[in-house]
C-alpha cells in the first residue's frame, strides 16, 4: 500500500517577502535596515540548505528580529557557500521577510524607508508562491 502525504507548502508562506540588490555585506546592509527601520537585526546561526547531491549543502547567511507585536524582521542572503537560496532569483542578493505585520505599520511605509537606503540598488515586493524553490523559506524557523 502507497501512503502519500499532501502538504499545500503554500498556505504555510504567510508572510511578506522583499526582493533586495545590494553589493554590500549582509552585516552592512542590516545596519542600514536597522536604521532606517529602527528595528534591531542580530546575526543568527547561518541556515543550512542541504542539497540533493549527497554531501552537498550550502549556508546562507540569516539575520533576525522580533518585537513585542509579534511582528518578526528576517534578512536572508539568497548567495550561500554552495548556490542560491532561490535558484529562479539568481540576480537577488538578500530576502527581507516580514511575519505578522502589525497593524499601525504600513508596508508602504517600510518599503519607501527601504528604497531611501544609498547602498541599495533596487527592491521588489515578490510572491513567494510565484518560484517553484519557495519552500526552501519553510527552513526558516518561525
Amino acid at each position: 500500500m502507497k501512503r502519500t502525504l499532501d502538504f499545500d507548502y503554500e498556505e504555510h508562506l504567510d508572510f511578506t517577502l522583499i526582493g533586495i540588490i545590494c553589493a554590500y555585506k549582509d552585516f552592512r546592509l542590516c545596519y542600514d535596515i536597522n536604521k532606517a527601520l529602527g528595528i534591531t537585526l542580530c546575526k543568527e546561526d547561518d541556515l543550512e540548505m542541504k542539497k540533493e547531491k549527497r554531501g552537498s549543502a550550502s549556508l546562507f547567511s540569516l539575520f533576525n528580529y522580533s518585537n513585542n507585536d509579534h511582528e518578526q524582521y528576517i534578512i536572508i542572503a539568497n548567495k550561500g557557500s554552495n548556490g542560491h537560496f532561490i535558484n529562479e532569483l539568481k540576480h537577488v542578493d538578500y530576502f527581507f521577510l516580514i511575519r505578522d505585520l502589525a497593524h499601525f505599520n504600513s508596508l508602504d511605509t517600510i518599503i519607501e524607508k527601504i528604497k531611501q537606503i544609498s547602498i541599495i540598488t533596487n527592491i521588489a515586493l515578490l510572491e513567494a508562491s510565484d518560484y517553484k524553490s519557495a519552500e526552501n523559506f519553510l527552513l526558516i524557523d518561525e
